[in-house]
């Protein structure tokens, strides 16, 4: 399948899976459509048009000023793709290709019969080096010497990163993966001690 349409897939079950987590699968309970993208790294165009495609399929719907409830359909459709991970649903790729990934350092747990467990849980003293990372990093931009587009980049991840941080329910997996995209930006920089030091400590955070 195209490479494009795979993300495409990957990102709405994330958001429908987010919902669904937020609300508990509870009809009667919303939240804004942004405000739940920005809480899995998402922008709001990104939001905008993930929103539009779950409501028209009649997985979520739209109520006042933005707000947005999970409907019968959508609760359904996460159940499956959650008891059968492995499998393919109408609308998404099976879940243990987007949230599984490397077990052992994920935020899911494979249990009996093929259920999965989501985990939110962030230590505190994990919570405060990650806190730390993020001062040092943005205090030591300018010793970095990153491109504009890396910086820019940079920042983007640190957003995230504090974004998940911030939430009642923080994903472990879009922390990760922004750790992951910052060590990337780090290890294109040759030759500079700082970036070797603040690599050093994402890599241990890994």
């Amino acid at each position: 399948m195209n490479n494009a349409i795979d993300e495409k897939r990957k990102k709405r079950f994330q958001y429908l899976h987010a919902l669904y987590e937020f609300t508990d699968g509870d009809q009667l309970k919303d939240i804004n459509f942004l405000e739940l993208g920005h809480n899995i790294g998402l922008t709001d165009e990104e939001s905008d048009k993930i929103s539009n495609y779950l409501a028209n399929e009649g997985l979520i719907k739209f109520i006042a000023a933005g707000y947005i409830t999970i409907e019968h359909n959508g609760v359904i459709e996460i159940e499956n793709a959650l008891s059968r991970p492995n499998n393919e649903t109408t609308y998404f790729p099976p879940a243990s290709l987007i949230i599984i990934g490397n077990v052992s350092n994920s935020n899911i747990q494979q249990g009996d019969n093929n259920q999965i467990r989501q985990i939110n849980y962030l230590s505190d003293e994990i919570q405060l080096e990650i806190q730390n990372l993020l001062k040092e990093l943005r205090e030591k931009t300018v010793q970095l010497k990153l491109t504009q587009e890396n910086q820019k980049e940079l920042e983007a991840e640190i957003q995230t990163i504090e974004i998940q941080s911030k939430s009642p329910k923080p994903k472990q997996v879009i922390i990760k993966e922004s750790l992951i995209s910052l060590k990337t930006i780090l290890e294109s920089i040759t030759g500079n001690i700082v970036a070797d030091v603040l690599l050093k400590k994402i890599t241990e955070l890994l």
